[in-house]
This record gives structure tokens, C-alpha cells and sequence, in this order.
């Protein structure tokens, strides 16, 4: 998460303008705390201008939709990171469009809703969602630390009134990179609690994003590392205060994970270590080859047992075999003098046998070439054959001698006419088709070199008539 391209919507409402709803005590103390991690500048480091914070009367229905519909989705761009963290009641009441699978309304409420008419004063699960999309960012964080569920509303809960609905956190959390963690499950209460100051859900995401949540110990904290760690110590912390199930939901569509707080700290320390191990390993294989030099000099270390000590101790163990690992382990043995030197080039010497591939063993055609002895070329082929190159099988027409004779044959035609003919007579395929080429260049030649004597000859007559012009 980038932290100059991270914006926050955070809201905490403790007191509402209806009487009728319970004030809860510990919502506004969770908003600020959280917009205040968001801007330490040791765990995420957002600009505080990043960061918009609406406690009780700020927190208006229009307040909260003007602030995701308007500021929010003004400032996140393509690449930014939108987060939403909410605290404070939830509730449901009958579905009045009659369109839910279970006939019931999820809402938010906000500063100035009506306990007496949700759907007219109170942000809907629909509502909420088509404002979220609003947002065209490339990931959106939503964190809701309030009761979606059913109970008569209880003292330390987040929840006004009776019933519940399963399908809240599944559409909120379309989209790419969109992710939704909520405190608890459809039919339970969101826990606060004195003793923390905060609510359950709150206080341990506080403590996840602070490095609790760091499971790895990289120093990032991401989204599914931060719900492994509330998925554990939620329920834990609110079955030992209220005697209750709390369990957060989880919803995401993400193609990557998202990265919600960095430790500097921790971070350069893990850089630190790497490069001091980097260090210590480059001073490790330097010491060795010194080693190695000095038995190769001193003790007469062969050298192909020296080269094959100095690839292995460059390799990491996981890249070695079983029987490497045993030649460095041998070859440790030799330098603190367990060992000696000869016992050390025999396993040498075994290896190399061992890893060198098996021999082709050769067909009957191979065997018969070799016991036939090669025959006796005639005078005249000797004479005109070129040599023989090592390596390959002999050339009857080499390519100097095929270039010699072509300039030949351009040079002097009846020259390369004559060898060519010579050449077109023998059995051999190869020498055929050469005397072939030199024929057709050497008549060409002929050709070319009448037409050019004859206009020689012209152009010369001409010159010489004093009445020619």
C-alpha cells in the first residue's frame, strides 16, 4: 500500500441524535485510534490530508455519503488505495421494497438516523454498496466494527433490535481488489468491552496492524495476515468478556494481497541480517579457497580435485545431491585433518567416474568399419582429391578446390571446359556435379568473353574510318 496514494474514510458514532438508540461507549475512542495508526508514521505513514475522521454529530447520512461519493472518490485514483472503517451501531428492520431473499433491510446507522423509519434516515446495504463504487480505485479496505446480526440488544453490543440477514458482506466485497472485514457474523454481536477501551474487534485489529499480525516477520502486515490473526483472537477475547460468539467475516476479490501497514524498523533489520549473512557466506567461500590453494600447494592437492571442492562450496546446500554433500563434508574433514589428502582425490576421482554418462556401446556397422581396412585410393584420385579433414569423413570435391576451379573456368573457359568434362565422366555423384558447374561456368565465360572481343573489334574498326562521323 502506498502511503501518499492511500486515502481514509474513518467514522466512529457514539452518541446519536435519537434518544431511542443506545449510545455505545467505546466507538468514538476506536475511530480516532485507528485514524491515528493510519498516520504513524512508523506503521503506515497516510498524510493526515489522506485521512477524513467523522465522530457523532459530524458523522450525518449525508456527511458519510458526501464524504465516500464526493471527497473520496475525487482524491483515489487508478493505482491508490481506498479504505472505509466504520464503528458504531448496525441494524435491520423489515424489507419495505420486498426484494431481499430473507425480507429483511441491513443498516448503518448514522448520527441523525430514526430508530422509527431506518430505510428513510439510515445508509442500506445497497446504498453503501453502490457508494463504495463510486470509488474507481485498484483496492478498497472496508472495516466494520458493528453488528449486522440478530439479539435483543444487549449492554456491550453493537446492536439495537431482533433479526438477521446472511447475504450483508457477500456484495460488498465485489470488485478487484476489494476486501471486507467485519466484526462479526450475521447473527451475532459486535463486543465492547471497559476493560480494553475499545471494542473486541477494534482492539485486536489495532494490535494485528501494529505487528501482531506479522505471522511471516517480514515486516508487512497484509489483509488475509491480519484476518488469520482476528479470526483467532476475537472469539478468544469475547467468549472469556461477554461469554458470546464473535466470529469476523472475511470477503474478498483480490488478485494479489493487499499490503495495509509497513515496520521501517523492522525492515531494515531484516535487510541488515540478509546482508551481514551475505557477508559472513562470501567470507566463508573466500577462506576455503584459500584453504584449498594451500593444500593444493603444500600437500599436492590434484587439480581436478581442487576445482571439483571449489564449484561445490559456491552452490547452496539445497542445490547439492546427497553425494556432494557428502564430498564437501569429506573435503571439511581433510582441512581440519581427520582425513587425508589421498583418501579425499579417491572419493574425488569416484564421483567423476560416477557422473560421467555411460558410453555408447557401438553397433555392428560401427564394429565392422573399424575392423575393415580403409581402401587404397588411385594415383589419380590422390592427385586431385584435397585433404582429408580431421574430424569428418573425406571430401571429394573441397569447397577451395570447387572456388579455384570456378575462377578458372571464368578466367580461362576452355580450361575449366576440359576438367569439367573429366569430372562429369567419373561414378562419384559429387565430382559429377562439380564438372557439371564448371562446364556451365566455363561456357558462360566463353560466351561473355566473344561478345566482349567482338565489340572490342567493332568499337576499334569504327575509330579508325575518317569518315565515320
Amino acid at each position: 500500500m502506498s502511503r501518499h496514494d492511500s486515502f481514509a474514510l474513518v467514522v466512529g458514532i457514539s452518541r446519536y441524535r435519537d434518544e431511542a438508540i443506545t449510545p455505545l461507549n467505546y466507538t468514538n475512542a476506536d475511530a480516532k485510534a485507528f485514524a491515528d495508526l493510519l498516520t504513524d508514521e512508523k506503521i503506515c505513514g497516510v498524510p493526515k490530508e489522506n485521512v477524513r475522521l467523522l465522530v457523532d454529530e459530524e458523522a450525518t447520512l449525508f456527511a458519510i455519503k458526501d464524504s465516500i461519493s464526493g471527497w473520496l472518490a475525487s482524491r483515489a485514483g487508478a493505482d491508490s488505495t481506498a479504505i472505509i472503517f466504520y464503528a458504531g451501531h448496525g441494524d435491520v428492520e423489515p424489507d419495505r421494497t420486498q426484494t431481499s431473499a430473507d425480507a429483511l433491510s441491513n443498516y448503518l446507522l448514522p448520527y441523525d438516523a430514526n430508530a422509527q423509519n431506518l430505510y428513510a434516515s439510515a445508509l442500506s446495504k445497497e446504498e453503501f454498496q453502490g457508494l463504495v463504487k463510486t470509488v474507481r480505485c485498484k483496492r478498497s479496505v472496508i472495516l466494520m466494527d458493528a453488528c449486522h446480526s440478530g439479539g435483543v440488544a444487549t449492554v456491550g453490543s453493537r446492536k439495537m433490535s431482533v433479526g438477521y440477514s446472511r447475504d450483508l458482506y457477500s456484495s460488498l466485497a465485489e470488485g478487484a481488489g476489494s476486501t471486507v472485514i467485519a466484526a462479526a457474523a450475521p447473527n451475532q454481536l459486535s463486543w465492547e468491552d471497559k476493560e480494553l477501551g475499545h471494542g473486541v474487534f477494534t482492539h485486536h485489529l489495532l494490535e494485528a496492524l501494529r505487528g501482531g499480525a506479522d505471522i511471516d516477520g517480514d515486516g508487512r502486515i497484509t489483509m488475509t495476515e491480519v484476518f488469520e490473526y482476528l479470526k483467532k483472537r476475537v472469539p478468544e477475547t469475547a467468549r472469556r468478556l461477554g461469554g458470546a460468539e464473535q466470529t469476523p467475516v472475511f470477503k474478498a476479490d483480490m488478485s494479489e494481497d493487499i499490503v495495509l501497514t509497513v515496520n521501517p524498523e523492522r525492515i531494515k533489520e531484516l535487510t541488515e541480517a540478509a546482508l551481514a549473512k551475505a557477508d559472513a557466506e562470501r567470507s566463508r567461500i573466500k577462506e576455503m579457497r584459500r584453504k584449498l590453494f594451500d593444500f593444493e600447494r603444500e600437500q599436492h592437492l590434484p587439480a581436478t580435485a581442487h576445482n571439483l571442492a571449489n564449484s561445490l562450496i559456491e552452490r547452496s546446500n539445497d542445490s547439492l545431491s546427497s553425494q556432494e554433500r557428502g564430498t564437501l563434508e569429506l573435503m571439511n574433514a581433510m582441512i581440519a585433518g581427520h582425513v587425508s589428502v589421498e583418501t579425499f582425490v579417491r572419493h574425488c576421482e569416484t564421483h567423476s567416474e560416477a557422473a560421467a554418462p555411460p558410453s555408447k556401446p557401438a553397433s555392428v556397422e560401427e564394429k565392422r568399419e573399424k575392423e575393415e581396412p580403409p581402401p587404397i585410393a588411385s594415383v589419380a584420385e590422390t592427385q586431385i582429391a584435397p585433404t582429408v579433414q580431421e574430424g569428418g569423413p573425406p571430401a571429394k570435391v573441397s569447397s577451395g578446390f570447387n572456388l579455384a576451379m570456378v575462377l578458372v573456368s571464368m578466367l580461362v573457359p576452355l580450361a575449366g571446359l576440359i576438367v569439367g568434362l573429366v569430372y562429369m565422366v567419373r561414378s562419384d555423384q559429387e565430382e559429377k556435379k562439380a564438372g557439371k558447374r564448371w562446364v556451365i561456368v566455363s561456357c558462360v565465360a566463353g560466351v561473355c568473353w566473344f561478345l566482349f572481343m567482338a565489340c572490342a573489334a567493332a568499337f576499334s574498326a569504327g575509330l579508325g574510318d575518317p569518315y565515320y562521323y
